[in-house]
């Protein structure tokens, strides 16, 4: 989950962003200069490092992105970087991406079960939370053996947990709940 700072950062650049009609593209540069960062640990930081001057942190990016970028990447970055926080660029990245989602109406999800599930499952999976939230659901599925069976959802900070291993848990608190006379 994203810092508070990162989400300000983020809601600030898509409300400056959201009227153009490059959001997709600050989208996936954003996205690619996150994935960079967390490949690559020497990148992290240099970027990081306050010996290295803001502009050509911001030149160091904008290279490794191919040289061209949206307009409004650039000025964002040098902000970011002459503010000290390059550190939260993976952070705002996704940050930015719920804030699109959010605005097209649409909400990412993780499925996790202790084995691979169907595809129709999924599908219904997926059906369901549409349903129950109104929006359309980019559902993600993960595989998580310590599960035991069923099924945990997670959708940013919320947790369906239908699990066995929480089922379990349930019963070991009741039964501990329990007065005997």
């Amino acid at each position: 989950m994203p810092s508070d700072i990162a989400t300000c950062y983020a809601q600030a650049l898509f409300e400056s962003a959201k009227t153009a009609p490059a959001v997709d593209t600050l989208l996936e540069q954003l996205t690619a200069i996150a994935q960079l960062i967390r490949a690559h640990a020497e990148l992290g930081e240099l970027i990081i490092n306050p010996d290295v001057d803001p502009p050509e942190k911001v030149a160091i990016l904008k290279r490794l992105l191919g040289g061209a970028t949206s307009p409004l990447l650039e000025p964002f970055l040098l902000m970011v970087a002459e503010r000290g926080r390059t550190e939260f660029l993976p952070e705002i990245a996704d940050a930015f991406h719920d804030e699109v989602d959010r605005d097209r109406g649409r909400l990412r999800a993780t499925v996790r079960s202790a084995r691979p599930l169907p595809e129709e499952l999924v599908l219904r999976v997926r059906r369901l939370l549409e349903r129950r939230e109104g929006k359309t659901i980019l559902l993600q599925t993960e595989t998580a053996p310590e599960l035991l069976g069923g099924l945990q959802v997670v959708m940013g900070h919320r947790v369906i947990d239908g699990s066995i291993q929480r089922q379990v848990q349930n019963l070991r608190e009741r039964l501990n709940a329990v007065r005997v006379a």
